[in-house]
């Protein structure tokens, strides 16, 4: 009876899932899915049938809150729908009626104590992975050793689901966190491996295996895909290679599982592996610097994904708006001093140094601070926009005719409206833009995530003489998050962590200003930047590798004299 009611168990859990796609396809009228669906949905629930009355009395004792004839009022009344072709009923009847038995029969079936796993699962698995990966093998039989031992192993739960695959819980800090959901983690997965999965790419680079349900789905969606895992942890894998036959999966993928993983995790991204971020997993990930830049980047992605119709059109449409492309300003910026005007709250101490500026200094303000500078009557050379929602910061000056520049996934409002010059920038990172740069020919530009990164990118890029910036405290002073005057003046109040400040104080900052800051420490390490970077600022975040001194004593340097 044990070994009957372990059957059932998983039995169920396929027809649950078969059903759970069923029910999809009716939810968004595909028809031909549903069909192919229907037989395979019959033959589970056949099973189920049979195993219901195999099983009926330990069942029933265990507290099955429903009887066999229930259980074929609702077959009986799902058969009706389908018959006459009712198919909105028949998903209604298998979601509100039958998946709530099934999940009924999971219960019982646990509530009789029978052994839920398969011993032959994690063997049969390791069989696999001894030939695959003999070194990860070995670590996994040291790991079940030691969480063999303890009757429950520290940092780990364990848990079946309502459905009843199984979940991972990791003890943290703050309480146990899962991996998947309690629910149904296998349609979890589904959903998320059709959320990242690309037709046109055949190479992923998967940060987390988690209990590699999502793995799997990935591979179901395209057979032949060539994907790498990256799991530190051997103990996550451990887990998963014992709730699941993942024999033909493991022949399919590989594994890195060694502390040392990031260079070859960054060699894959540099040969065009797409990057699948498994959320759940990244709070995991050691060190904390890696694991911030993951979810910073989980972010980034999520953003474009959300904003994939907007960057379309927008960038659509600067395409046809902008008046040129930036390389054609290379002659104006190659060999000047270039002042990148931020908006953080310093900007408030030296703003007015501006007013007379030597010849050689060419002003690049942001677009939070452009028509403050301007009416402030500060000289403004050019204004860089970058975000998706940003027409307010141009909203009353179209008329203008400062040049302005452009990221193609900007705005799309500012190039229609504005009446100015428009230069347009195609960035890296966004297929779209860097297939049109590359079609004609034009230089791309990394964006960095923000409008400060973006301007720092193009100084570089065209070979400015030195760059300083003012405004770029990316820290907060109070509840002061930008220059007086500006639309974004003040933040919520919340901070994330400490930053050293120029002045050796610490300063509250975010996580995005964290990582905007590092990626301008690495960014002015490449070999193309040959000039000084100066953060003439005034306060804000110490940055590693920027030239610290006044605005004031930036602007009296002679042509040609390094201010070191």
């Amino acid at each position: 009876m044990q070994e009957k009611l372990r059957e059932l168990y998983w039995n169920n859990v396929e027809t649950i899932d078969t059903i759970s796609e069923l029910v999809r396809a009716v939810r968004i009228q595909n028809v031909h899915r549903l069909i192919l669906e229907i037989p395979t949905v019959t033959k589970a629930l056949n099973q189920s049938v049979k195993g219901l009355l195999d099983c009926s009395i330990p069942l029933r004792e265990a507290g099955l809150p429903w009887d066999t004839k229930y259980f074929s009022e609702v077959l009986n009344g799902i058969a009706q729908a389908q018959t006459a072709e009712d198919y909105i009923l028949m998903g209604d009847l298998y979601e509100l009626q039958m998946l709530p038995c099934l999940y009924d029969m999971q219960n019982a079936i646990r509530g009789t104590g029978v052994s839920l796993l398969r011993e032959e699962w994690y063997r049969e698995n390791l069989r696999v992975l001894k030939v695959q990966d003999p070194s990860l093998a070995e670590a996994l039989e040291t790991v079940s050793k030691t969480l063999k031992v303890e009757q429950e192993p520290k940092g780990y739960s364990l848990e079946p689901t309502t459905s009843g695959s199984f979940t991972l819980g990791l003890q943290m800090e703050n309480g146990i966190r899962y991996l998947h959901s309690n629910r149904n983690p296998i349609e979890e997965a589904r959903l998320f491996a059709e959320r990242v999965y690309r037709v046109e790419q055949e190479h992923y680079l998967v940060i987390g295996f988690g209990m590699g349900y999502h793995i799997r789905e990935l591979v179901r969606l395209y057979p032949e895909i060539d994907i790498v895992v990256v799991e530190p942890d051997p103990a996550v894998i451990y887990y998963a290679l014992s709730c699941s036959d993942y024999r033909e999966l493991l022949r399919k993928i590989r594994i890195l599982w060694k502390p040392d993983w990031e260079p070859e995790a960054a060699g894959l991204l540099s040969k065009g592996y797409e990057l699948v971020l498994f959320r759940p997993a990244l709070f995991h990930i050691e060190p904390v610097r890696i694991r911030e830049q993951l979810i910073h980047l989980a972010n980034r992605k999520d953003s474009i994904a959300d904003h994939e119709r907007i960057f379309y059109q927008n960038a659509r449409e600067n395409f046809q708006n902008c008046d040129a492309y930036i390389d054609s300003l290379e002659d104006t910026i190659k060999g000047k001093r270039i002042v990148i005007v931020a908006g953080g709250p310093s900007l408030d101490k030296n703003l007015e140094q501006l007013r007379e500026k030597p010849k050689d200094v060419v002003i690049l303000a942001v677009g939070t601070v452009f028509q403050l500078l301007v009416k402030k009557g500060i000289p403004v050379d050019y204004a860089v926009f970058s975000d998706a929602f940003i027409y307010p910061q141009i909203q009353g000056a179209e008329a203008w005719k400062i040049p302005i520049l452009l990221l193609a996934t900007a705005d799309r409002r500012v190039s229609r409206y504005y009446q100015g010059p428009k230069y347009l920038i195609c960035q890296q990172g966004y297929q779209m833009a860097a297939s049109y740069a590359e079609k004609n020919g034009w230089r791309k530009y990394d964006s960095g995530g923000s409008v400060s990164t973006l301007a720092l990118d193009i100084a570089i890029r065209m070979e400015a003489a030195s760059i300083a910036f003012i405004g770029l405290d990316l820290a907060y002073y109070g509840t002061k998050a930008h220059a007086s005057g500006t639309l974004q003046e003040t933040f919520p109040g919340f901070e994330h962590r400490k930053v050293e400040g120029v002045d050796k104080t610490m300063l509250n900052t975010s996580q995005a200003f964290n990582l905007y800051r590092e990626w301008m420490e690495r960014r002015i390490q490449n070999e193309d930047c040959t000039m000084e970077v100066v953060d003439a600022t005034e306060g804000g975040a110490r940055k590693k590798g920027f030239l610290v001194m006044t605005l004031a004593d930036y602007l009296k340097k002679e042509p040609g004299k390094q201010y070191s």
